[in-house]
């Protein structure tokens, strides 16, 4: 009876890797002289043995120049044309002519906090905008013989007709009051109080009726 017996360990002296190296060898040279069966496939196709023909007279199928879905997808190029500053305006014009326009103050229901707030601004552009031009007009004037002294001034304005007089002191009038009693508004708000909604919508109504009685003073003085 013969008994399988374990491998033993190598000697010493000896390199395993030199054990295994002519079969590692003989299983790549087998590999190599055995041909691959997709190779076959192509070399079959692109010679016909019949006709004797390369594949260079018969295109393959499987070659990306004549795919047709290459073919399909292929575009020649497009040229780019130069255009001028003026035209590339105009035609960025044309084009946000047909974008949509946003809504803006149309679809918020109106509110007398964010109304006074732009009066408030208006009036002080209103009001500041006479002092200077009234103010550079009034250095120059020694220089092109302007009278803008005080008596020259009240006489013109004597010389005005009713109407005419209480549209002057009503457009000045408005801004004057409406800023006095607004800005009094933000001070009180500095302090803390009256901030609620409520309370910002009553002291909102509150001063716009003491700017009209205000108005109403100066007009009639």
């Amino acid at each position: 009876m013969k008994f399988l017996s374990t491998p033993t360990a190598p000697r010493r002296g000896i390199n395993t890797a030199e054990l295994w190296t002519p079969c590692a060898r003989a299983t790549q040279a087998s590999h190599r002289r055995r041909p691959s069966p997709f190779l076959a496939c192509i070399n079959r196709h692109n010679h016909n043995p019949s006709t004797g023909r390369a594949a260079s007279q018969s295109p393959s199928p499987l070659s990306t120049t004549s795919s047709p879905t290459t073919a399909r997808h292929s575009s020649p190029p497009r040229r780019l044309n130069a255009i001028t500053a003026a035209e590339h305006a105009s035609r960025l014009a044309a084009q946000r002519l047909n974008r949509p326009v946003s809504p803006h103050l149309s679809i918020y229901r109106p509110q007398i906090t964010w109304y006074s707030g732009a009066l408030m601004r208006n009036s002080a552009i209103l009001l500041t905008a006479p002092i200077y031009l009234f103010g550079a007009a009034y250095l120059v004037s020694p220089m092109l013989g302007w009278h803008l002294d005080t008596a020259s001034l009240v006489a013109w304005f004597g010389g005005l007709s009713p109407a005419t007089r209480v549209a002057v002191k009503a457009v000045f009038g408005f801004p004057f009051c409406f800023h006095i009693v607004h800005g009094l508004r933000h001070l009180i708000w500095d302090t803390g109080m009256m901030l609620t909604n409520r309370q910002v919508a009553v002291s909102g109504w509150v001063g716009l009726g003491i700017s009209v009685l205000g108005t109403v003073g100066l007009i009639l003085w």
